[in-house]
């Protein structure tokens, strides 16, 4: 099961690459996050839970699960919840502001090259 999802998960991120600034891609390279990811929480669990490496019955396995899912829950509540003001709104998007270009051309370090190397004004 677990070859069979790395397998899918590399699969659909390969097809996902042609059309990779689309919603499909989008969506494919998530189910292929996803694909990985469940890949991998077998033995994440087994490790974490089980160290000894005995053999368990698979509702002691789901049962492990379900409480790292509650914990990782209740950690990304609580993070959202940290995160935001009194306004309900991130402080961190109020912060922004858009770039101006003129100052994005100062910025540039290209440009910076140029305008120093360039030849004397009799030279030209």
């Amino acid at each position: 099961m677990i070859r069979l999802l790395f397998a899918a998960a590399v699969g659909l991120f390969v097809v996902s690459l042609p059309i990779y600034g689309t919603a499909l891609g989008a969506s494919l390279r998530r189910a292929a996050g996803f694909c990985f990811v469940l890949a991998l929480v077998p033995s994440i669990v087994m490790g974490l839970f089980f160290p000894d490496g005995a053999a368990i019955h698979p509702v002691a396995l789901s049962v492990a699960v379900a409480v790292l899912v509650v914990v990782a829950y209740v950690a990304l509540r609580i993070r959202a919840a940290v995160k935001t003001g009194a306004k309900g709104k991130s402080a961190r998007i109020t912060e922004k502001a858009p770039i101006d270009r003129a100052r994005r051309r100062e910025q540039d370090f290209f440009a910076f090259l140029a305008d120093q190397h360039a030849p004397p004004e009799d030279e030209r």
